[in-house]
């Protein structure tokens, strides 16, 4: 068996990334389907939610494994150039004054229980994004940043500048495909604002106890046209933790894909795996049979994992000794580059903390 091994070096703000190819034979590479392909990988941070669209959920730790899991109407190609993907949706502007864009789903786009994907999840990302169906600005979190519910409050806990924007009541059509979004001011990445993150019927089964998922969207429809807040309150918190878990969930609803690959196998703080999904209709099929993916905090153990075979791509931060360590290691190629992750602080000025003007005679 060839086996070639990488260790890709990249950065934006002092960051590495070290990835090694599967192990793969001739035949394989050219597209025999007799050889089963494989790829382990290493990362640092165990994945812990499948809903990245929270304030909570949202690091790069669970958005890798989602990005295999679930499609969108756009993605990037390997020159980082922003591309339509047409097998799962289109979308347009359809307007500049007021800035107006249409999203349609393809019929065929389906999540794995075989729910199809359509308006009511575009609805979900308005819902839980703009912030318009908030009834308080802020609540309370734990230590691990998980908020607290507030009884009788709707609260969903993330946000995007995009979806802020839209203030009006997004519009339903074509059969409940389609969804049309309205903004009040111009918003320049307004072509990659729509990135769905939970399917809505299941947040809508879980929070309003239904068990029909088409009853489930409706009502969930009905429960933003209507700015319900007794449902909302219950949508918003299902949405906020319902879908966050540290190994493989019981209930298969809770690790839907509408994309390539489907969630099989989480051993908490070990390693999960990832295998094709056998109904997924779009462009962007599995090329590889099995990813697992192996935690492990330690980047100089990880490097002892790349030289032992059981890993075969790793990605750490950056440090002198890491790369030395690693180059030592034999078959294996440093590749350098640029990366798009970035970390983040978010300040709160409004909590009597320290960045809060009353604490210090101040301004923000």
């Amino acid at each position: 068996m060839r086996h070639k091994r990488f260790i890709a070096v990249g950065a934006v703000v002092a960051t590495v990334a070290m990835v090694a190819t599967a192990c793969a034979t001739p035949d394989a590479e050219k597209g025999s389907s007799d050889q089963k392909t494989s790829l382990t990988t290493g990362w640092n941070d165990s994945f812990y939610s499948y809903n990245d669209g929270t304030v909570n959920g949202n690091a790069t730790s669970n958005a890798n494994v989602k990005y295999l899991m679930n499609d969108q109407f756009w993605f990037y190609d390997p020159d980082s150039v922003l591309q339509a993907n047409t097998s799962f949706g289109t979308y347009e502007k359809t307007s500049d004054d007021p800035l107006t864009v249409k999203y349609t789903v393809n019929d065929d786009t389906k999540w794995s229980d075989g729910t199809p994907v359509d308006a009511a999840d575009m609805l979900m990302v308005w819902a839980s994004q703009s912030g318009a169906l908030n009834t308080v600005s802020e609540v309370k979190t734990d230590d691990a940043g998980v908020p607290q519910p507030v009884k009788g409050q709707v609260f969903f806990n993330s946000s995007g500048p995009g979806m802020a924007l839209v203030k009006k009541m997004p519009e339903i059509s074509d059969n409940g495909k389609s969804l049309t979004l309205t903004y009040s001011k111009p918003f320049a990445d307004w072509n990659v604002d729509m990135f769905m993150y939970v399917p809505a019927h299941v947040t809508a089964m879980h929070a309003l106890g239904i068990s029909d998922p088409q009853e489930a969207k409706d009502a969930f429809i009905k429960a933003v046209q209507d700015k319900d807040s007794a449902k909302l309150e219950k949508i918003a918190n299902f949405f906020n933790t319902g879908f966050d878990y540290t190994e493989m969930p019981k209930d298969k609803s809770l690790a839907l894909s509408n994309g390539a690959y489907l969630l099989k196998e989480f051993k908490k703080e070990q390693y999960l795996t990832l295998v094709p999904n056998p109904d997924y209709k779009g462009d962007h099929k599995a090329a590889i049979d099995t990813i697992t993916v192996r935690y492990n905090g330690d980047p100089m153990s990880q490097v002892q994992a790349l030289q032992n075979g059981e890993i075969d791509v790793f990605s750490p931060q950056v440090t002198t000794d890491v790369v030395k360590a690693a180059e030592k290691v034999k078959n294996v190629e440093i590749k350098g580059g640029y990366e798009g992750t970035f970390e983040h602080i978010d300040l709160k000025f409004a909590n009597g903390g320290p960045f809060d003007p009353k604490t210090y005679g101040g301004s923000e």
